[in-house]
């Protein structure tokens, strides 16, 4: 809790040539604030009195000033003292402050008159509750009780109550997430698990004070899952971290938060809107798997239902994008065991059935193969085949609807 020493502030809505009163203390993070006020006098807060000094500067000070200070308890004033200096030699009380300056003496004629106030501010209780909840909410309630700061119209002798400033701080335990609302009566977020709520009051910037704490049970669930693509082991297999080749196998993780009765997981296309776009379902399952195969954009939409509160949330997470089937074809390679192009290679995307036949330039078979994630090592029955010119012939279908392709041409085999 930070505490001023002195704060001060000026209540009037600008700076008034004869607001001269001036508060002091002995804590340099002294502040001066306008506000409005109807009687135009300034109002000084202090946290520690017995620091406080009161003084005046005159607009056009005489040249020999008598100063005659006055107070005012229960709005009558009272004359203290009278002598030669613009600082109030007694001990700060709460209560009015006035100064007459006089110019010729006690006696002689009063060219300037200013008053002040000063107070303590003190808040005395702050109790919270809870009013009404809902599955986004709960609905809070404030009640504040802080010492009177009562002044005096200048004029009519009018008792006014000074209005406190507050600062309302909410703290909500365990949310890491919560933005304040800086309100004595918010509507704030819904437990998802037993939470605790309270409150740090703060008046005029310094004075500060805890509210009890309230705890309400779960009420809320809030959905979320995490959603991991497994990854396969082909390094000629063309994806990205935005799109994949099919097939996609995604492991989803439920981390809802919440009582949770009922989970739904549905799986579907982003392109297509309503059910027309949903691909498939499951029920009830915490880590459930789904496949995605044909090229599109496709996501997971999970809801939740709290079936005694009735409360319900959906999340869908980052879209997954399936590519369609391509093949790239090199026309040579160099079996040397360096590390680099030792291996003819496909690169390819989204490929559910193929065959890959090399030829020699006679036309025999020297290598085959069903797996797109293979290739030749440039060897013949485990011996190094000779440099020149192969020929591969391929076939290949993808997971969409009549997607199919056939490629032919001369490899390169370099030592």
């Amino acid at each position: 809790m930070k505490l001023y020493t002195l704060l001060a502030i000026l209540l009037f809505s600008t700076a008034l040539l004869s607001a001269q009163m001036q508060a002091t203390g002995n804590n340099s993070e002294t502040e001066t604030k306008y506000t409005t006020h109807p009687t135009q006098d300034p109002v000084f807060l202090y946290s520690n009195l017995s620091a406080g000094v009161i003084s005046v500067s005159p607009i056009n000070p005489p040249a020999v000033p008598t100063y005659v200070w006055y107070t005012n308890t229960n709005g009558v004033w009272k004359e203290e003292y009278s002598n030669n200096s613009p600082v109030y030699n007694q001990d700060i009380e709460e209560g009015g402050y006035k100064v007459e300056i006089l110019e010729g003496g006690e006696t002689g004629t009063i060219t300037e008159t200013h008053h002040c106030w000063v107070f303590v501010p003190v808040i005395e209780s702050v109790d919270i509750d809870s009013t009404s909840t809902s599955c986004e909410y709960v609905r809070m309630k404030t009640d504040i009780v802080s010492k009177n700061l009562t002044y005096y119209d200048i004029t009519t002798s009018a008792a006014i109550n000074l209005e406190y400033e507050y600062t309302y701080n909410w703290t909500i335990t365990p949310n890491d997430d919560f933005e304040n609302v800086d309100e004595p009566n918010p509507a704030l977020p819904a437990p998802v698990e037993k939470t605790s709520y309270a409150l740090n009051l703060e008046a005029f910037n310094f004075y500060t004070l805890n509210s009890n704490t309230i705890e309400i049970e779960e009420i809320a669930v809030k959905a979320e899952y995490k959603a991991t693509v497994s990854e396969r082991d082909y390094e000629n297999e063309i994806s990205s971290s935005d799109s994949y080749s099919a097939p996609v196998l995604v492991n989803f993780e439920d981390i809802s938060k919440g009582s949770i009765d009922d989970r739904e997981w549905v799986y579907y296309n982003t392109q297509i809107e309503g059910p027309e776009g949903e691909i498939g379902a499951d029920y009830d399952i915490l880590k459930p798997n789904y496949v995605f195969s044909e090229a599109g954009t496709y996501n997971a939409r999970l809801s939740i239902l709290n079936r005694t509160t009735g409360c319900t949330d959906t999340y869908s997470g980052t879209e997954i994008k399936v590519i369609e089937m391509s093949i790239e074809v090199p026309n040579a390679f160099t079996p040397n065991d360096d590390g680099t192009h030792d291996i003819f290679l496909v690169q390819y995307k989204s490929i559910e059935k193929f065959r890959m036949v090399i030829l020699n330039r006679w036309g025999r078979k020297v290598y085959e193969t069903n797996n797109p994630g293979e290739g030749w090592n440039g060897k013949i029955k485990g011996r190094k085949a000779s440099e020149g010119v192969y020929f591969y012939y391929i076939t290949a279908e993808g997971f969409n609807k009549d997607e199919k392709k056939k490629l032919e041409g001369a490899i390169h085999l370099i030592r």
